[in-house]
C-alpha cells in the first residue's frame, strides 16, 4: 500500500497540532537543542500561546499543597456533568494524598493501583493481632487492637468501645501494665485487675481512675477473660514452628475476635491468603512470631484490592502504563519532579553498562525514554494540568527535565501556564483558612472565685505557684491531671521513686549508729527488689544498673561520713503547718521530707534526694525552688513533730547518679551574686516564709489571676498544661511578665 492511499480518520485541532510540535521540539535530544531558536522563529504569531492555551502548571510549596490543589482541580471538573478527569502519576504517595483530600467532598477515587490487603481494615486487624502476640500484649499494642472498628470479642461495637476506653484508663496506663500482659490475661486476669484497683484507690491516683464503678471493674474482668480465651490460639504457639501452624492459629484468632457482620472483598482476600499459605507451606518454612509477622505483612502487602464499586464513575487515578489506554476530558499529570517523573536512572554495581549491553539488557536510561513518551502522549489532551512540589519530605526538589525544557522553549507563553496553575494554589491556600483572621489571643489570666482557690498545698506545689500559677489553677481548681503514658509512668519518674523507696527502707532499718558490715548487700537487695521490672529490660541491666552500683558505693560513703554526728534519721517525714491569712481564712502547708537528720549539736539537716538535676543555689535564693527553705521554716515551727525545739536548720541536696555515683550539694548562699549581704540559710528561710505568706494573701484577692509562665526564664522545661494555656500562640511575639504574677 502506498502512503497516499492511507486516509486519516479525523483532523487534529489546530492548537493541539501546534502543541504536539512544541512538545516534540522541547523533548528533542540535548545535542540538538540549538534548533530551538529556529523553531521559535518559524512559529506564527500567537501560535505558541494557542498551543499552550489549555495547559496549567501548579508549582506547590510541598507535597501537601500539591495534593490539595490537584484535588480542587478534580472537584472543579466533576462539577460539569458528564466531564471525566484522570490523575496520572507514578508517585503512589501523591495519589493517596489526593484520594484522601477528595474525601472531604465525599468523592471516592478509583485508583488503578488499588489498596494492599495489609492496609485494609481486616488486614490491619490481622497485623495488630500478630503485634499483640509478639509483644505478649504490651500496653501500646493492646490499646491499638482494642480501638480497631472490626474488633468484637462477641460484644456489640458500642460496648467494646466503652470497655476499651475504661481498660486503657484503669489498666494500660498504670504501673501494673509495664512489660507484657499476656500471661496475666490468659491466666488470672482477676489478680491483674486487683493490682490495678489497688493503684486506682491510692492517694496519688488519677481522679478518673477513682471514679470507676464496681460494675465497670466487672465489665473489664469479662473483657479480659474474652480476650484471653479468643487470643489463646496465637498465644499458645511458642518458639519456632511451621508456617501451617501459624496460619491456623492466626486464622482461628481472627475469626474469633473480628466482626462477622462486615465482609467484603478484603475479608474474602484474607481467607484466600490463609488458604494459599496453608496449602503451599513446606517443612523448611519455620517462623517465630516476629518473623511470621514480617512475612505475613509482606505477603498481604502484595495482594491488591480493587474498591471500584463505590468510586466516582467519572474519576480515575492511574499509573503511567494504565494511562496509555484510558481517555478523559481533563488529564492531571502529578509529581513532575526529577527522580519521580522521570525516575532516576539506576546502575547496578554488580551489573554495569557494558555487562548489560553484552547480555542484551536494556540501558538504565530506557525508563526515562518511556516516561517521556507517556508525558508527550498525555500532553495531547485539550486540557492538561501539570503539577510539581518544590519540596518533598522536607527536602528541596528539582523540576522535571520535561518541565525545564518546555519552560526554556516556551518563555513568556509558559509563564501564562504558571499563572493559570496559581489559581488552584490560591484556592488551596484559602480552603482551610477562615474568611477573617482571628484576633491574636492574649495570655490567659483566669480569676476563679476565692472559694474555689486551694486552702491546702504541699511545698512542691508552692514552687509550681511561683513558676507557673496557671498549672496549679488547671490541676487544683479545674481538676485536670495528666494521665500516665501507656505502659505506666515514665521510666525516669518510676526509677526515681524506686530509688527513694529503697533508701527509705535502708535508713528505716538503720536509723542511727554506724552501718553494719552487710550494709551494701542490704541496700543492693532493696534496689534490686524495687527495680525488678526495669532489670527485666536488657538495656537497663547492661547500661543503667552498673552506674547504679557506683551510686550504692557513693551513698554508703556519704552515710559513713555523717553517722558519727547524727543522733537519728527520719525518712519520708510528713509535716503540716496551719497558717492564718490576712482575710481570716486558714491555710495548711504540707510537706514530705525525704530525710531529716537530727544532729548531736541540736541542729537539723534536711536532705533531699535527687536522681535528676538539683536546683542551683541562685535559683533557690530568688525563691523559685523553695522546697528546702519552706521545709526548714516548717521545722522551726514544729510542723514535723521532731520532739525538740529546732532553731538551726541546714539544707543539702544529695545528687544520686553520674560518673562518680553521686554528689552532696549543700545549700550555701554566701557565693550567690544576688546575695551581697551574705545571708545565711536561716536568713533566707525566714525571707522565703514571709514572701510565701504574702503570696498566699495575694491569691486571696479575687482580682489576682493565675497567669501561665509569668517568669519564662524560670519556667519548667516540660509542663503538661502549656497546650491548654496555648502558650505558643500568645508568646509568639515574646513573653513579658503578666499582671498579678
Amino acid at each position: 500500500m502506498r502512503r497516499e492511499d492511507v486516509v486519516s480518520l479525523g483532523e487534529v485541532a489546530p492548537n493541539l497540532a501546534q502543541r504536539g510540535k512544541f512538545v516534540s521540539e522541547a523533548l528533542r535530544p540535548a545535542e540538538s537543542t540549538g534548533e530551538w531558536i529556529a523553531f521559535r522563529g518559524s512559529m506564527e504569531a500567537n501560535a505558541l500561546e494557542a498551543a499552550l492555551q489549555g495547559v496549567s502548571l501548579i508549582e506547590a510549596r510541598d507535597e501537601r499543597d500539591e495534593a490539595l490543589a490537584l484535588a480542587i482541580a478534580i472537584r472543579e471538573v466533576l462539577e460539569t456533568p458528564s466531564s471525566t478527569v484522570a490523575l496520572v502519576t507514578p508517585d503512589r504517595n501523591l495519589a493517596r494524598r489526593v484520594g484522601a483530600d477528595l474525601l472531604r467532598w465525599g468523592v471516592i477515587a478509583d485508583d488503578s493501583a488499588g489498596e494492599p490487603l495489609s492496609a485494609s481494615p481486616i488486614g490491619v486487624l490481622a497485623r495488630l493481632a500478630i503485634a499483640c502476640t509478639a509483644s505478649q500484649m504490651a500496653a501500646p499494642d493492646l490499646a491499638a487492637l482494642l480501638t480497631h472498628p472490626l474488633l468484637r470479642l462477641g460484644l456489640p461495637q458500642a460496648d467494646i468501645a466503652r470497655r476499651a476506653a475504661l481498660l486503657e484508663l484503669a489498666l494500660l496506663r498504670s504501673r501494673c501494665a509495664a512489660g507484657s500482659l499476656a500471661e496475666s490475661i490468659a491466666g488470672d486476669p482477676a489478680a491483674l485487675l486487683a493490682q490495678a484497683r489497688e493503684e486506682a484507690s491510692g492517694r496519688f491516683a488519677h481522679p478518673s481512675k477513682q471514679r470507676i464503678s464496681e460494675k465497670d471493674w466487672d465489665d473489664l474482668h469479662d473483657l479480659l477473660v474474652r480476650l484471653g480465651a479468643q487470643f489463646a490460639p496465637l498465644l499458645n504457639v511458642r518458639g519456632e514452628v511451621s508456617l501451617d501452624r501459624w496460619v491456623a492459629a492466626h486464622r482461628q484468632t481472627i475469626e474469633a475476635i473480628a466482626s462477622t457482620e462486615e465482609g467484603g472483598e478484603d475479608r474474602e482476600a484474607l481467607d484466600t491468603l490463609f488458604d494459599k499459605l496453608a496449602q503451599n507451606h513446606s517443612d523448611s518454612m519455620i517462623f517465630d512470631v516476629e518473623s511470621y509477622g514480617l512475612f505475613f505483612a509482606a505477603v498481604a502487602g502484595e495482594i491488591i484490592l480493587r474498591g471500584g464499586k463505590r468510586a466516582h464513575p467519572r474519576l480515575q487515578i492511574l499509573g503511567l502504563l494504565e494511562a496509555r489506554l484510558i481517555d478523559a476530558d481533563v488529564l492531571l499529570l502529578g509529581g513532575l519532579d526529577e527522580t519521580v517523573w522521570p525516575p532516576q536512572a539506576r546502575t547496578d554495581a554488580f551489573l554495569n553498562r557494558p555487562m548489560r549491553a553484552a547480555l542484551g539488557l536494556t540501558p538504565p536510561e530506557r525508563k526515562i525514554g518511556q516516561t517521556a513518551h507517556d508525558f508527550a502522549q498525555a500532553m495531547g489532551k485539550g486540557k492538561v494540568i501539570l503539577s510539581r512540589a518544590r519540596k518533598r519530605g522536607g527536602a528541596p526538589t528539582v523540576a522535571s527535565r520535561f518541565l525545564q525544557r518546555m519552560a526554556a522553549l516556551g518563555r513568556k507563553e509558559w509563564e501564562a501556564c504558571q499563572e493559570r496553575g496559581n489559581y488552584y494554589l490560591h484556592l488551596a491556600g484559602k480552603i482551610d483558612r477562615p474568611d477573617s483572621a482571628a484576633p491574636p489571643i492574649e495570655r490567659p489570666l483566669p480569676r476563679p472565685p476565692v472559694a474555689l482557690r486551694p486552702k491546702r498545698l504541699s511545698v512542691t506545689y508552692i514552687e509550681t505557684l511561683r513558676r507557673d500559677p496557671y498549672a496549679l489553677y488547671a490541676e487544683k481548681i479545674l481538676g485536670l491531671k495528666e494521665l500516665d503514658p501507656l505502659g505506666g509512668p515514665s521510666g525516669l519518674g518510676e526509677f526515681g521513686s524506686a530509688v527513694h523507696a529503697a533508701l527509705e527502707r535502708f535508713v528505716d532499718e538503720y536509723p542511727a549508729g554506724s552501718l553494719p558490715l552487710d550494709a551494701r548487700e542490704k541496700l543492693h537487695g532493696f534496689l534490686r527488689e524495687g527495680l525488678g521490672r526495669q532489670l527485666a529490660d536488657a538495656d537497663f541491666a547492661a547500661l543503667t544498673w552498673p552506674r547504679l552500683e557506683r551510686t550504692i558505693d557513693f551513698y554508703l560513703g556519704f552515710e559513713a561520713r555523717r553517722r558519727s554526728n547524727i543522733k537519728t534519721i527520719k525518712t519520708e517525714a510528713e509535716g503540716k503547718l496551719d497558717i492564718d491569712l490576712a482575710d481570716g481564712s486558714a491555710f495548711v502547708l504540707t510537706a514530705r521530707a525525704d530525710r531529716i537528720e537530727l544532729n548531736t549539736g541540736g541542729t537539723v539537716t534536711l536532705v533531699d534526694y535527687k536522681t535528676g538535676t538539683p536546683p542551683g543555689n541562685g535559683e533557690i535564693f530568688v525563691g523559685f525552688a523553695p522546697q528546702l527553705t519552706l521545709e526548714a521554716a516548717m521545722c522551726v515551727r514544729g510542723a514535723f513533730d521532731l520532739g525538740q525545739k529546732i532553731e538551726t536548720v541546714e539544707g543539702l541536696f544529695l545528687k544520686l547518679g553520674g560518673p562518680l555515683g553521686g554528689e552532696a550539694k549543700p545549700v550555701d548562699f554566701t557565693k550567690v551574686k544576688a546575695n551581697p549581704m551574705k545571708k545565711s540559710f536561716m536568713d533566707v528561710t525566714e525571707d522565703h516564709y514571709r514572701g510565701f505568706i504574702d503570696l498566699l494573701n495575694q491569691y486571696r484577692d479575687p482580682a489576682t489571676a493565675y497567669p501561665p509562665r509569668p517568669f519564662p526564664k524560670f519556667a519548667k522545661r516540660y509542663n503538661a498544661y502549656d497546650h491548654l494555656a496555648r502558650v505558643k500562640e500568645w508568646s509568639r511575639g515574646g513573653e513579658t511578665e503578666a499582671d498579678g504574677a
